[in-house]
């Protein structure tokens, strides 16, 4: 498994969440058996409380781990500023 299929399989379970979560995908990191996936959400979506949030996002990781047979940890992030480009 390569980081963009990863990417893919992570994608596939956010979207089973109540709200808009989104993958960094050049932030993914596999090192030994372990993946580490950054993670955001729209801030107007995201649970206000932050440990229902986390609470969620572990839920996730229990499922893909189940499904696919990977030790992955999903990284909650800020979201990455809009980049501007010159006109």
């Amino acid at each position: 498994m390569d980081s963009q299929q990863m990417a893919e399989i992570v994608r596939e379970h956010l979207a089973d969440l109540p709200f808009k979560a989104h993958v960094v995908a050049d932030g993914i990191r596999h090192e030994g058996e372990w993946w580490s996936v950054p993670v955001y959400a729209d801030e107007d979506q995201a649970p206000t409380r932050r440990w229902r949030y986390y609470e969620m996002l572990a839920g996730v990781e229990v499922e893909i781990e189940e499904e696919h047979g990977v030790k992955l940890m999903l990284v909650p992030v800020t979201a990455p500023e809009p980049v501007e480009r010159p006109a």
